[in-house]
């Protein structure tokens, strides 16, 4: 659910849809600390980029950046190599909506 709710969040982002961006976005983050438990630490670090970048597209930036900040901390951390440079393409690719 977690990953499905990232999915959707994405998507309307890139279309930029900022309502619809923002409700995925934000229930990713909320199963991501709900469920905390069972989440991978790639899991925990897109939802904090999956909710930076709805933040972004709605105009909210300096929540945006805080976010933006979390996921960089958080995507550094990655234990696996693979996963860690997977994220890092994926953090740098898209829109950031004038957060940095």
């Amino acid at each position: 659910m977690q990953r499905g709710e990232w999915l959707l969040g994405r998507a309307y982002t890139v279309l930029g849809q900022a309502q619809a961006a923002l409700r995925h976005a934000g229930r990713c983050l909320e199963l991501t600390n709900v469920h905390k438990d069972v989440m991978k630490d790639f899991d925990r670090t897109y939802g904090f980029e999956g909710i930076a970048r709805a933040l972004a597209l709605n105009g909210k930036k300096r929540e945006a950046e805080t976010y933006h900040l979390k996921a960089m901390k958080a995507g550094s951390a990655i234990v696996d190599e693979e996963d860690r440079r997977i994220f890092k393409a994926d953090f740098e690719r898209g829109d950031w909506y004038g957060v940095k």
